[in-house]
């Protein structure tokens, strides 16, 4: 169980908020989409993906079963590291609330870049009566471990399909558990690839808009080699 106390409350604060904004979209200019980074709650918020108009989701994680699978009415095919799969039936009863009602106060110095969570609405609309969108969606296999050889197979696909999304002016959420350490690791990727900068440069990019961000010791030794 995370305790609130182990962690500064800049940082609390920012895991117990479903996601952040990574990169603002440009919509009068190139047309291009928005990148958010965040958690589990983010994805299964169908209010909050709508509001914020999210159609593309990169989810993190090694289960048989994906956040992706409550939109599975509205979704295209998932594609499972470069593959495409059957949509998995499942229920789109699913709540954000575990994480957005344990959410403390927001300090005064709140970054912009944070984006709180709705209620949950599973009738394809939001509270605004924004229909929701098809859902592009691609998962990345996964699990949270420092092993060698686990997150690099992975970021030439992921990095392709932010960019081809984010390209035709969608807005893109790359989420994990609890979007610290695997969602993390491909946005930092993704901005390493797009903006020709170094681990260090995007890496503190990400910390600065989601301060919980931690990459694990593999994934950040991957990420150091990677072309």
């Amino acid at each position: 169980m995370i305790r609130a106390d182990a962690f500064p409350p800049d940082v609390w604060e920012s895991i117990c908020t479903p996601m952040h904004l990574i990169l603002p979209g440009d919509p009068s200019g190139s047309g291009r989409g928005a990148l958010y980074l965040g958690s589990w709650t983010a994805a299964v918020d169908n209010d909050l993906l709508a509001r914020h108009r999210v159609n593309a989701i990169v989810e993190c994680h090694d289960a048989p079963w994906g956040a992706c699978d409550s939109h599975s009415s509205s979704s295209e095919d998932l594609i499972v590291n470069g593959s495409m799969t059957p949509t998995l039936a499942r229920s789109s009863t699913s709540t954000s609330q575990p994480m957005s009602s344990i959410r403390p106060p927001l300090s005064r110095s709140a970054s912009s870049s944070l984006v709180p969570s709705y209620s949950n609405h599973s009738n394809g609309s939001n509270a605004s009566g924004i229909q929701q969108a098809k859902f592009g969606r691609f998962k990345v296999a996964i699990a949270d471990s420092a092993a060698p050889d686990v997150l690099a197979p992975h970021l030439d696909d992921a990095v392709r399909f932010i960019r081809d999304r984010l390209t035709k002016g969608e807005n893109v959420l790359v989420h994990c558990q609890q979007g610290i350490s695997r969602s993390p690791a491909i946005v930092t990727a993704f901005l390493m690839r797009e903006q020709s900068i170094p681990y260090e440069a995007a890496l503190h990019l990400v910390k600065s808009r989601r301060k919980c961000v931690k990459p694990n010791a593999g994934f950040e030794k991957t990420l150091r080699s990677w072309k």
